[in-house]
């Protein structure tokens, strides 16, 4: 067992370590699928073409629908500028309507709604981060704010992931195993989101507050430029309100399959703001048309991209849970004598951390921690445990330790800010570890206090 954990370390310490130095999961995930296969004794050969490619196309089929039609959408946000009248509308009303101190306050608090907003929406938060950024960038300059908390306000997206409702993976992943609805957990989920995005408001405006007082003010830097928008070829603010609005309400409310949810919100999208889109690149006089279809296209080749980098990870995940030293450790961890909605946590934040993916580490964590606490166990038959607690509790905790230094979306993050890890980390690590942690915590203890909020 020992030189099997061995090996299923070396292979996550390869992944992590070279995906840090911008080399592909994609080549990466089946060196150290073949790695982890050796050290266990398996057939390498059969690890890769068996379980490798079983535990990926398994996690490609599942995720395909939100990451492809969410992707779409959120291009169809960026190029008709839907995303900035959200983030105006909001702006007009509060922002600028306070004053002092209080503006920064409030601004902060408008990209977290705004980030909330789309990712209920069923925008992917990869997308989210790429749509706001411009409209951060700006918000930033307008009141002479620290750049350096940039990257911070960007994470903010985290609590809506945890959102009930929410038609994101984390939420997916646990309906698809579980069979549960996508509002499980409804109270304790609706408070762990309001921790983290508290949480991250709070922190956010009061150290930047902190830094303006000893003179710190905004510096543009290296920072690539944000395209401006034309306020006349921009849809109203209610306009770019009624695509993720319906979206939510056919997901979360409707019950609907995610893909006719999408599609709804996508179509939607295009019959209402359509005439604004303006694709960068195209030549003057292209027809409206051709930008629609850019504009399409290009969602669909990024998220074709996003996909399968999450599914490789999957796939590596499979032939880690095919040994029998993760068989072993995992046992170790769900007989642990404390109660079964912190091995939840516990287990989940584990996963998560080693795969630096919600996706990866849940697909096979959750099947565990199912059949070790529901599947005839005392723990569920006294009513301790059901199959919605370990949804919400692991949708929660999902999002806390992906977001370690090495992955892929904080250096993304820190590129286009120009900020250092050493500069802009900190907020971050705040925003998408910590307070998630204090959130799944909470809400584990919630569902312990009064087992009928399930």
């Amino acid at each position: 067992m020992a030189l099997g954990l061995i090996g299923i370390i070396i292979g996550f310490c390869i992944i992590l370590f070279f995906t840090f130095k911008n080399v592909s999961t994609i080549i990466l995930a089946p060196i150290a699928c073949v790695i982890v296969a050796l050290f266990n004794h398996l057939n390498p050969v059969e690890a890769f073409a068996g379980t490798y490619v079983s535990g990926l196309t398994s996690v490609l089929g599942m995720l395909l629908p939100i990451i492809m039609l969410g992707t779409i959408l959120g291009k169809v946000y960026t190029q008709t500028g839907a995303a900035e009248a959200l983030a105006d509308g909001f702006i007009k009303a509060f922002v600028d309507r306070t004053k002092g101190e209080n503006k920064v306050r409030v601004a902060v608090a408008v990209i977290v709604v705004v980030s909330f907003l789309l990712c209920l929406g069923g925008i992917d938060a990869f997308i989210v981060l790429y749509t706001t950024f411009p409209i951060v960038v700006r918000m930033w300059k307008k009141l002479d704010m620290p750049r350096k908390y940039i990257p911070g306000i960007l994470m903010c997206s985290t609590a809506a992931a945890v959102c009930p409702g929410a038609p994101v993976t984390q939420n997916i992943v646990p309906m698809s195993i579980l069979g549960t609805s996508s509002t499980s957990g409804l109270i304790p989920g609706i408070i762990a989101a309001a921790i983290i995005a508290v949480g991250s408001w709070f922190t956010i405006s009061h150290l930047c507050i902190k830094d303006m007082r000893k003179g710190a003010h905004f510096e543009y830097g290296d920072m690539p430029p944000v395209p401006e928008f034309n306020n006349s070829k921009r849809p109203k603010f209610y306009i770019a309100l009624i695509p993720i609005v319906v979206v939510f309400i056919l997901f979360g409310i409707c019950s609907l399959d995610i893909s006719i949810a999408l599609t709804v919100g996508i179509l939607l999208a295009l019959i209402l703001m359509g005439n604004c889109i303006k694709y960068d690149g195209l030549a003057e006089g292209t027809p409206k048309k051709g930008h629609i279809l850019a504009t399409i296209n290009d969602g669909a080749m990024t998220s074709a991209g996003a996909l399968f980098n999450i599914s490789v990870i999957s796939g590596f995940a499979a032939v880690v849970a095919a040994t029998t030293a993760f068989q072993t450790m995992a046992g170790n961890i769900v007989n642990l004598p404390i109660h079964p909605m912190l091995i939840v946590v516990l287990a989940v934040v584990i996963l998560v951390t080693i795969t630096s993916s919600p996706p990866a580490g849940m697909s096979i964590i959750i099947p565990i921690l199912a059949s070790a606490l529901l599947a005839g166990g005392t723990a569920a038959s006294a009513g301790m445990i059901s199959a919605e607690m370990i949804h919400r509790v692991s949708t929660i905790a999902s999002v806390s330790f992906e977001t370690l230094p090495f992955n892929g979306m904080i250096v993304i993050i820190l590129s286009m800010t120009k900020i250092s890890h050493k500069e802009g980390y900190m907020p971050m690590f705040l925003c998408s570890c910590i307070y998630p942690l204090i959130a799944a915590v909470v809400a584990a203890l919630l569902f312990m206090a009064f087992p009928g909020l399930a």
